[in-house]
């Protein structure tokens, strides 16, 4: 697909400056996506699309800051990408209409099924395609430890309060199949 193939990745931020999509996939903290967006807004045309890959994090508050926030929404790509078709496309308080349309197309050209949702803590999320452990083991442990304390902080609920467990294995470095160890030993094929 013609599409498909005009996508690249990008080491620098000057690769950036003619991209009309950028989608952050860093670690799930709110300072560090923040000031990665502040740095990429700078960098690109401003009528480029700004996409978090956030599975928590609020859209609103990450838009927090930019001088352009109706440019910018959550594209949440469901694990493990190549398997999952579902990708929720997530509309912050200020995200332009357009915008929302166009990201839309983007999600239906990679034939991935968008889920339009609203910005609220965990967002939807659907169809896992495995188990629970096995699925957290591919995310990586330190990205679900990070997810469950910043849902426990917004939500207040100790349903989200990340199990004693994981804080274990994320602290000896049992991050899930990265690091060939988590809930399963990734180590052997």
């Amino acid at each position: 697909d013609a599409a498909l193939a005009r996508l690249q990745g990008a080491v620098s931020l000057a690769d950036i400056a003619e991209a009309d999509l950028v989608i952050e996939a860093a670690p799930e903290s709110m300072d560090l996506k923040r000031r990665i967006f502040v740095e990429v807004e700078a960098s690109v045309a401003p009528d480029a699309i700004l996409a978090s890959n956030t599975s928590s994090i609020s859209i609103g508050g990450l838009a927090e800051g930019l001088e352009h926030p109706g440019r910018f929404l959550g594209l949440h790509f469901f694990n493990p990408v190549h398997i999952m078709a579902l990708l929720e496309v997530v509309h912050g308080p200020q995200t332009d209409a357009g915008v929302l349309d166009r990201s839309v197309a983007f999600a239906r050209a990679l034939g991935k099924e968008p889920i339009v949702v609203k910005d609220s803590p965990g967002f939807a999320g659907y169809r896992h395609p495995m188990g629970p452990l096995k699925l957290t083991d591919l995310v990586g442990l330190d990205v679900r430890l990070g997810i469950a304390e910043y849902l426990h902080q917004e939500l207040g609920h100790a349903h989200f309060d990340p199990p004693e467990i994981l804080r274990r294995l994320v602290s000896e470095g049992k991050l899930g199949k990265k690091s060939g160890r988590g809930f399963y030993d990734w180590s052997e094929g």
